[in-house]
């Protein structure tokens, strides 16, 4: 009795084993599966948040694009204007020069006008008064040559006559010299006249 008391015993231990190798077995296999699965189901939560990630990297990308861009077209106005107010200023500030040279020039040319209108003053008084001496001067050699501008005109008049009486002494001397002339062929022709009426 004892003996089949422990051959049954171990048959049941060995069935007990048996079914501990399967249960075993068994839940190795669902381990595997669950394990499976649980790769595959991570590796698709992995995927569907790496394809969140690039989407949520791209809108980001985007938005960082579009916010870039923005920056950019406020910089650029910024740049614009405070390039336009430079501009301004430059062209405040050079035509504040403009004018400032302008003035200078104006009244450096003022001032050498006076200066030309106050030389030209002084020369026109020395030549008055350098005139004025030479008119004296002139004046004083008048009165002095007046007497002799009588005595050449007096001389001049008294050479016009002579020469007059010389003219008119030459003509009647020409005249003379023409009449003798004529009178001499005159004589001639006579002379021959009569010499030939004593022939005949």
């Amino acid at each position: 009795m004892q003996a089949q008391a422990e051959d049954r015993l171990r048959d049941v231990q060995t069935q007990a084993e048996e079914q501990l190798r399967r249960r075993e077995s068994e839940a190795d296999r669902q381990l595997d599966a669950k394990s499976r699965e649980s790769e595959t189901r991570l590796s698709q939560e992995v995927q569907q948040k790496e394809l969140a990630f690039q989407a949520k990297l791209k809108q980001r990308e985007q938005e960082w694009t579009i916010k870039a861009e923005s920056r950019e077209t406020e910089l650029q106005k910024q740049w614009t204007s405070a390039l336009r107010v430079r501009e301004e200023e430059w062209e405040r500030q050079a035509q504040a020069r403009v004018r400032a040279t302008e003035a200078r020039l104006a009244q450096e040319a003022e001032q050498k006008e006076e200066l030309f209108l106050a030389r030209s003053r002084q020369r026109d008084e020395q030549w008055q008064v350098k005139l004025d001496a030479v008119q004296t001067e002139l004046q004083t050699k008048a009165a002095a040559i007046e007497p002799v501008k009588v005595m050449l005109a007096r001389a001049e008049r008294e050479r016009d006559e002579s020469i007059q009486a010389n003219t008119e002494t030459n003509r009647k001397v020409q005249e003379l010299e023409r009449k003798l002339t004529e009178a001499s062929s005159f004589l001639n022709g006579w002379r021959s006249g009569k010499g030939i009426s004593e022939a005949a």
